[in-house]
């Protein structure tokens, strides 16, 4: 019989999706799917025996043996799968990797015009990662300079595409976006104009279709456990009211719905994810945001500053905008989705006492009453609680 998961996150992101799919994966022949974004994900698995590692192009099953399928709907970066890859190595992991034929492809000069516009939004970014996503699906919506998977085998018509992006693309990108900082536009004339920066883009190309396996939705078909592993959360999808500071994928049901019709699944158990309190890395809208201290004490070891998203914003998990966000994603399919809501970070109370946003109202309470009204918000869905950042932390409530 047919095992089949999917875990969303329910907030801006780094919700602790990448522990609860290491959670869900029983063996060694599940096959976690990465159905959106790329390789910006920062899902982190800790096996609580001295192996911990931060997943970005690879699924969060991979310490457990299992496959990854990097769907079409997953934008692959060579480079950035290059440098995993090879991290996962040197900790012992050899991961067995399929990728759809359609995946769209992050070529340097995405990532090149992604970061020098952030850099010349300044204070009005968007909170990009800086790694070229949104520029992939950008750049894919003229046909002259498409990337796919199943292009990067053909490395004569790979370097006429590289060659027409070069040359025609990346500079009218950049005007088009409103860049005007001369000495940005010469850093960017200076890039284009390396030979080092193609040539070590082909050499990733090559180590990259190496280690992989190129197929398409069939995949999904010979698997009898599968997990579908979301990136960033239902307030970052690309529809989302908060536009432009959201991200370029649905992250929510929308891609896995499309891929189970394809697939002959009709049902599966729909996780969604969400922190004890609420999270954000990067600019853009952030109701409840607190500037000063919390009931908790807040450990995150992934999400570290950086230059494009700045350091993790905390704020107040809001149950009436969490279930307002998960129903609204839920309407959307046509499946059985047997839904759970997983709370992690639950090990970062202080003293059992919290606070969030419930009605309209800040609720200083117990933890009881918090699931209490989740569970009545959420129109009595399945409840588990995530008590460790490391491996097998879960426990169901009810």
């Amino acid at each position: 019989m047919k095992k089949v998961n999917a875990v969303i996150g329910s907030g801006w992101g780094d919700e602790g999706k990448g522990v609860i799919t290491d959670n869900i994966v029983s063996s060694m022949d599940t096959l976690v799917v990465r159905y959106n974004s790329g390789a910006q994900a920062a899902h982190t698995v800790d096996t609580g025996g001295g192996v911990r590692h931060i997943f970005g192009h690879f699924g969060s099953g991979t310490l457990k043996g299992a496959k990854t399928f990097l769907s079409r709907f997953f934008v692959s970066s060579p480079t950035l799968f290059v440098k995993e890859f090879k991290e996962l190595n040197r900790k012992g992991f050899i991961p067995k990797v399929y990728v759809h034929e359609a995946s769209y492809v992050t070529t340097p000069y995405d990532v090149l015009i992604n970061q020098i516009v952030e850099r010349y939004r300044s204070k009005l970014r968007h909170g990009s990662c800086g790694v070229g996503f949104g520029e992939t699906i950008e750049r894919h919506e003229t046909s002259l300079h498409s990337v796919s998977v199943s292009d990067l085998s053909n490395r004569n018509y790979l370097k006429h595409v590289l060659g027409r992006i070069r040359s025609n693309y990346v500079l009218d990108r950049l005007e088009a976006l409103g860049v005007e900082d001369s000495s940005l536009i010469d850093f960017a004339k200076d890039i284009i104009g390396s030979y080092t920066l193609e040539s070590d883009f082909l050499n990733d190309v090559d180590v990259f279709l190496g280690n992989v396996t190129i197929c398409d939705d069939d995949i999904i078909k010979n698997n009898n456990n599968v997990v579908f592993e979301g990136a960033q959360g239902l307030l970052l999808d690309q529809e989302h009211s908060y536009f432009p500071h959201v991200t370029r994928s649905y992250t929510g049901i929308n891609n896995v719905d499309s891929i189970c019709n394809e697939v002959g699944i009709e049902s599966l158990n729909t996780n969604y994810i969400t922190r004890i309190y609420a999270t954000r890395h990067g600019a853009g809208p952030f109701p409840r945001e607190v500037s000063g201290n919390m009931c908790f004490n807040v450990n995150d070891q992934t999400n570290q500053p950086n230059e494009f998203q700045g350091s993790l914003r905390i704020g107040y998990l809001d149950l009436d905008l969490l279930s307002k966000s998960i129903k609204e994603d839920m309407a959307q399919s046509s499946l059985i989705l047997n839904p759970k809501i997983i709370i992690t970070c639950v090990d970062q109370m202080n003293n059992n006492k919290l606070e969030y946003f419930y009605g309209g109202e800040l609720i200083k309470t117990q933890f009881s009453d918090l699931l209490m009204n989740v569970y009545k918000s959420l129109d009595g869905f399945k409840i588990s609680i995530n008590t460790s950042p490391r491996r097998n932390g879960i426990m169901s409530i009810c």
